[in-house]
């Protein structure tokens, strides 16, 4: 069967070269630094530290950026006095200097680090960028250096989540510039294992006691390396592309990316694609794509298309229990109307057991309307949610069933 407009079938496996696998540690790295003013000082040294700690390969390069990015350097190159503060907080210029938009796309991985924060009309414009100049599909890793919050889930992480919610392949670590401590906040794809959680689980961001902690970064390179941690390296990656993938799921489904901007258009969806898109982990993933482009209320109109209409299993009167009180009304002779009133009795029973029998056993179409609703009220209140999330870690974390159930009941309620 075709594909649909919107989707974009992963290249035959035969065709990308998975020998060509390297350890974290020794993938060649592009280090993207934070060097906007309010890093001077003890952030831009535990920044510096983070470099030259995860900094593995002899081919890794630096830029710094802050309302600029510099021209990328062979890491081992650069001076002891180059990472250094000024200027403000704009990830955006990365992506407009073309050498290093080259580096991260002949990169194994880049790495993201930074201490600040970005407006939301920011974060929708470096997505943009990000899908211009096509690097979503390079792995990353996101270190936000700074103070702790009172819980990891209020950590800001709006500078790299554009990356983060698009790649398929993508880290997100703390590090607190104080301890030297690192902390995982959120990991996806290859970097899955370091999850306590396991691959598909959600990373409990309530205390910065639930989460996994780091000494420093040689800890975290010596647990990439116990566990194995392995990228494609890039001569071997799979070609650039806008599309994104929608998790394990998704991709063991359909074995096909995800073109956002086109499917979020589409008046029709094939109700099996659509089941795949309603899955938990692939409409958590493509709500906060869609979050981080402004487009939540464009999906929810997608979802809201695809409402099922269902059939509704009212009591009736299907034996004739009406007009059996009718002739009761008109009658006359007791002993009549006591037979007749046995009647009726007989016909609200059989009334109520085919009300029973066909709210029991609805047809094969019911089913499925109903499957196909409450999977979508699931997604309208994924909507919600993010709708009222601001940027930080707790945007990541999946609502407990209770929570979930709340909002899917105040979703259903908005509809009526």
């Amino acid at each position: 069967m075709a594909l649909p407009v919107w989707q974009k079938r992963v290249e035959d496996p035969s065709s990308i070269d998975t020998s060509a696998q390297t350890l974290f540690f020794d993938a060649k790295k592009f280090f993207a630094v934070d060097s906007s003013g309010s890093t001077v000082g003890a952030i831009m040294r535990a920044q510096a530290k983070a470099v030259t700690a995860i900094h593995g390969n002899p081919g890794d390069k630096v830029a710094k950026w802050d309302s600029k990015c510099e021209i990328p350097q062979i890491l081992d190159n650069v001076s002891a006095n180059y990472f250094a503060g000024s200027g403000a907080t704009s990830p955006a210029s990365i992506l407009r200097q073309p050498p290093a938009v080259d580096s991260i796309r002949a990169s194994d991985l880049w790495v993201l680090i930074t201490d600040g924060e970005i407006a939301e009309r920011s974060i929708a414009e470096l997505t943009q960028l990000a899908d211009d100049v096509e690097v979503i599909h390079v792995p990353v890793v996101i270190v936000v250096v700074g103070p702790r919050c009172s819980s990891p889930s209020n950590t800001n992480i709006s500078v790299g989540i554009s990356f983060f919610a698009a790649a398929r392949e993508a880290l997100i670590l703390f590090k607190d510039h104080h301890t030297g401590r690192l902390y995982l906040i959120g990991a996806k794809g290859g970097f899955a294992p370091l999850k306590d959680e396991g691959p598909r689980g959600s990373i409990d961001l309530s205390s910065w006691e639930s989460i996994q902690e780091y000494a420093n970064e040689a800890a975290f390179v010596k647990r990439c390396g116990e566990l194995d941690i392995s990228l494609t390296q890039h001569q071997g990656r799979r070609s650039p592309t806008k599309a994104v993938s929608l998790g394990a799921e998704w991709d063991a489904a359909t074995n096909a990316l995800v073109d956002v901007p086109t499917l979020l258009i589409q008046q029709q969806v094939r109700l099996q694609d659509l089941r795949n898109l309603l899955g938990e982990e692939a409409i958590n993933q493509l709500a906060l794509i869609c979050k981080t482009r402004g487009q939540l209320d464009i999906l929810r109109n997608l979802l809201l298309r695809h409402k099922q209409q269902e059939v509704i299993v009212r009591l009736e009167d299907r034996h004739g229990a009406g007009k059996i009180m009718e002739k009761i009304r008109n009658m006359s002779g007791q002993e009549d109307r006591f037979l007749l009133m046995e009647q009726l009795r007989g016909a609200h029973a059989a009334n109520r057991a085919t009300y029973l029998d066909l709210q029991n056993s609805p047809s094969e179409e019911s089913r499925h309307a109903t499957e196909i609703n409450r999977l979508i009220n699931r997604g309208l209140a994924i909507i919600s949610g993010l709708q009222k999330s601001s940027y930080t870690a707790n945007i990541l974390s999946r609502k407990s069933n209770r929570a979930m159930r709340s909002d899917v009941l105040s979703a259903e309620d908005a509809e009526m």
